[in-house]
């Protein structure tokens, strides 16, 4: 058996990817547990906000949103330009329906990784939220085009938003 007493990283990272399958099968407390654990542990700065990340996923998945935030605020101030937590943070101001302040950290976000669907996808919901139809259908478009982990939800809401497109122009 491998000895991890002196291999903090490694552990932490056990604990993190333990953490991550927990969110999988949407057991989010202890995925919480497992994140504060990792956090413990590392001393990387990177990691740490990768960790940050993960636990203010978790806080949003379980409605705390007010303690995700506190987490993602952290790890953007040590990180200012990381698209995750960028995502994230956006992700959560859609959760308490402040669409137009999540807004610009998608933006800023997609600048970074315009290669990520899932962004698109958020942005999206953010542009919904605002009222921002065709805003809203280019970035569902988007991220079914890139493909991702909302691209089925994606698909389902262009055909949506064309069919309200397609009732609106016959009503007028």
């Amino acid at each position: 058996l491998l000895n991890l007493a002196d291999k903090p990283e490694l552990q932490a990272s056990l604990y993190n990817g333990r953490g991550l399958n927990y969110c999988q099968v949407k057991n989010y407390q202890a995925a919480e547990a497992d994140f504060k654990q990792a956090m413990a542990l590392t001393k990387v700065s990177s990691n740490l906000n990768g960790y940050k990340n993960n636990l203010a996923m978790t806080y949003k998945y379980l409605g705390k949103y007010e303690q995700a935030l506190e987490e993602i605020n952290e790890a953007l101030k040590a990180e200012p330009d990381q698209a995750n937590a960028l995502d994230t943070k956006g992700d959560i101001l859609v959760c308490l329906s402040r669409y137009a302040e999540a807004v610009p950290f998608f933006d800023k976000a997609i600048s970074l990784r315009p290669d990520v669907g899932e962004i698109y996808y958020n942005r999206a919901r953010a542009y919904e939220g605002l009222k921002k139809t065709e805003l809203a259908l280019a970035d569902y478009q988007k991220a079914v085009e890139l493909e991702g982990e909302h691209q089925k939800e994606a698909a389902a809401k262009v055909e949506e938003l064309k069919q309200k497109k397609t009732t609106a122009k016959a009503e007028n």
